[in-house]
């Protein structure tokens, strides 16, 4: 079969007809008949949907071009001490024996991946002993601590300093400005909370948006549906704020019920930096109530990501401490399976077709993986509790033991189960 004479689009379709012919351009038949051909194209979009993959590609294209940049300040250096490193680290995803190397980093007699991983469980064990040590480091490692920094640049919305991070960390204190742009603007508070802690808790809190969005309602107006109009007193949708506070998307028309602001879509408080900037232009002094939406956001996306390590500041050594935790309460509960309800250990940490760890952290060794489906903290939480109700604990375990059930109790809580 040579080549393809097209005949035209077909209008009003996805597809284009065209007659099969061969390298002379003699039709070719089938049956006795000529031969006819389709090419189908994918359905055209919406340009709310279009615009989603072209900001995805802006931003994978900036990443890549950030590493690239990061690469050639290195080149010269790493070339001294590794000159196939960047050629394994762009075949890491090939198998060993195409590329020729054991490993995708480092092969070195006396240092290899594996000493690699022990010394550095996660990118943030690096990174906080890079900040911590004064000795003479490899390149390589250095290279490896910058080019994950760049890649996972986040943004930059507050001027959060190391001295100012307690005042930052502070909920009260942020909730009071944001309260107070209300009152500044002599309208209405949006609502009455009492329990203040308790509202920073579920902000901050890693939780679906609809989980969290019932939380806040729960919380905020306990005894009725949150309002969606405007009145003169308090002319934005209180509905909308919360759904913002909770991570969720929102029409700006919504927010500010002006149906003017309907052609300039949907915002959330976790979006890129440059459609806030674009923002302060087409919506002018009412860019305050998103700024003072925000400063509640950040606070909560640093407080999570901080964890206990609010008064340190620093983020490495959260994720350490968060990793450190996890690697305690995951031999705890497999001691408290094991020892407790050894017929339940498959079941909770091996079997495919569960809500258990395995469906939690989303991996298996198994070859046969296709059962495994991807489940978050709430449902895997909730999972742990039914599987653990019913265990008397030994003396020497009750300890432990309580303090795993208080954290998985916790963590369901907010999930309302």
């Amino acid at each position: 079969m040579g080549k393809n004479f097209y005949l035209g689009l077909d209008v009003g379709t996805d597809s284009v007809g065209y007659a099969v012919t061969d390298e002379k351009y003699n039709l070719i038949k089938f049956r006795g008949k000529p031969a006819w051909g389709t090419t189908i194209f994918d359905a055209a979009s919406q340009n709310e949907e279009r615009r989603t993959f072209r900001s995805a590609r802006r931003r994978l294209n900036r990443k890549k071009q950030r590493v690239e940049l990061i690469q050639g300040l290195f080149a010269k250096e790493i070339a001294k001490v590794d000159k196939d490193f960047y050629i394994r680290i762009k075949a890491g995803n090939l198998f060993r024996q195409d590329i020729g190397y054991e490993y995708t980093l480092f092969v070195d007699e006396d240092y290899s991946d594996k000493d690699y991983y022990q010394q550095y469980p996660t990118i943030h064990h690096l990174i906080y002993e890079l900040m911590t040590t004064d000795k003479k480091t490899d390149i390589r490692l250095i290279y490896l601590a910058c080019s994950w920094l760049v890649s996972h640049r986040g943004h930059f919305l507050s001027n959060i300093k190391v001295d100012n991070i307690s005042e930052i960390s502070d909920f009260g204190k942020v909730y009071s400005k944001f309260i107070n742009y209300f009152i500044e603007q002599g309208y209405d508070i949006p609502w009455s909370c009492e329990n203040i802690s308790e509202l920073g808790k579920i902000l901050s809190a890693r939780l679906s948006i609809t989980v969290k969005t019932k939380s806040l309602q729960t919380l905020l107006f306990p005894d009725k549906k949150i309002p969606k109009e405007a009145t003169e007193e308090f002319p934005y949708s209180r509905d909308a704020i919360v759904k913002l506070l909770a991570g969720g998307t929102c029409k700006l028309s919504d927010i500010f019920c002006n149906d003017e602001y309907s052609e300039l879509g949907s915002i959330s408080l976790g979006m890129e930096e440059e459609k806030f900037s674009s923002l302060i232009s087409e919506i002018g002094e009412d860019y305050d109530l998103i700024d003072a939406l925000r400063s509640v956001y950040d606070w909560a996306t640093l407080n999570d990501i901080l964890g206990n390590s609010n008064e340190s500041g620093c983020i490495s050594k959260a994720k350490m401490d968060v990793f450190d935790q996890h690697k305690h309460d995951l031999l705890m509960l497999k001691h408290t399976v094991k020892k407790y309800i050894p017929n339940k250990y498959n079941e909770v940490f091996r079997d495919l077709d569960k809500d258990n760890y395995v469906a939690y952290v989303y991996h298996t060794d198994e070859v046969d993986n296709d059962k495994l489906k991807k489940k978050n903290k709430d449902v895997f939480s909730k999972y742990i509790l039914g599987v653990l109700k019913d265990i008397e604990v030994d003396e020497e375990d009750k300890e432990e033991f309580e303090k795993l059930i208080h954290d998985i109790a916790e963590m369901s809580r907010f999930a309302g189960f």
